[in-house]
Order: structure tokens, then C-alpha cells, then sequence
């Protein structure tokens, strides 16, 4: 009976600290970066999600666009609007020109994507393989917590 509660104590922490990371995480890197360019406008709007309890404090203060890695855009910043939000920069490109952004959090967090001008972005939109790996990684878990007590 020892032996059961000790796994399950083992378990219920496992998944506590899973849990606690993920609000970390979250609470201080930008979450997700989505990139559109309009080749009509020549405009190249990203839209930044990062959650922050002060944004003069804790924000983005630096976006770098580069097309094909030549020189493009060098933008820094000293606030963020709101948790997400989107800034528009004019940028010449053609078919086929892959157009890289990094995003710099104040508190280390660094975010890129990328995106091939014509082509449609085919990313995972933000914390999605993060909550399929810790599913299987429970299931797993469950598994080989059942496995023990039956013995």
C-alpha cells in the first residue's frame, strides 16, 4: 500500500511540474509570431502574441526582417501594445523571397518564422506540439502507473 501511494505522489508531482513550466514559459517568451506579405503593398504585416503584466517592463523590444538574408528591416521598440498585437513594415519582395523575423523579449525570450513570398504558411500555430507531447507523455505516464500496481 506504501508502494502505491509513493507512485501516485510521484505522478501527481510529475504533472504538477509539467504544468508550472508551461505557465513560465508562456508567462515570459512570445508565444507565437504569424507573418502575411502583401505583394500589391509590398507590406509585410507580424502579428506577435506575448503575454505580460507590464508592458513597459516586459515586451518586445526588438524585430529583425530579412529577405533572402540580405538586409531588410532593423526595428527596435521600448513597449508592446497589448498581449498581441501586429506591425506593419514596407518591404520589397518577390516570388519565391523567403522573409525571416526574430522577435527579442526584454526578459531572453526569442521567437522566429519564417515565410516563403507565394507560398502559404504551414507552421503549428503556438503551444499545440507542446500539449500533444504532454498528452502522450500523461498517457505514458498512466500506463506505467498501472502497470506497477498490478504487479
Amino acid at each position: 500500500m506504501i508502494k502505491k501511494n509513493k507512485l501516485y505522489l510521484i505522478g501527481f508531482l510529475f504533472a504538477l511540474s509539467l504544468l508550472f513550466s508551461i505557465g513560465q514559459v508562456k508567462a515570459h517568451n512570445p508565444s507565437n509570431m504569424t507573418l502575411e506579405y502583401n505583394s500589391g503593398t509590398e507590406t509585410l504585416s507580424v502579428t506577435i502574441s506575448h503575454s505580460s503584466a507590464n508592458f513597459n517592463t516586459h515586451y518586445i523590444y526588438e524585430v529583425n526582417v530579412t529577405v533572402n538574408g540580405g538586409p531588410g528591416v532593423d526595428q527596435g521598440y521600448t513597449s508592446q501594445p497589448s498581449n498581441t498585437f501586429t506591425y506593419n513594415y514596407n518591404l520589397t519582395a518577390m516570388a519565391g523571397n523567403v522573409i525571416e523575423v526574430y522577435a527579442r523579449c526584454t526578459q531572453a525570450g526569442i521567437i522566429t518564422r519564417s515565410l516563403t513570398v507565394g507560398q502559404p504558411d504551414e507552421e503549428i500555430p503556438g503551444f499545440i506540439g507542446l500539449w500533444i507531447f504532454m498528452g502522450v507523455s500523461m498517457i505514458i505516464l498512466i500506463s506505467l502507473i498501472n502497470k506497477k500496481l498490478k504487479k
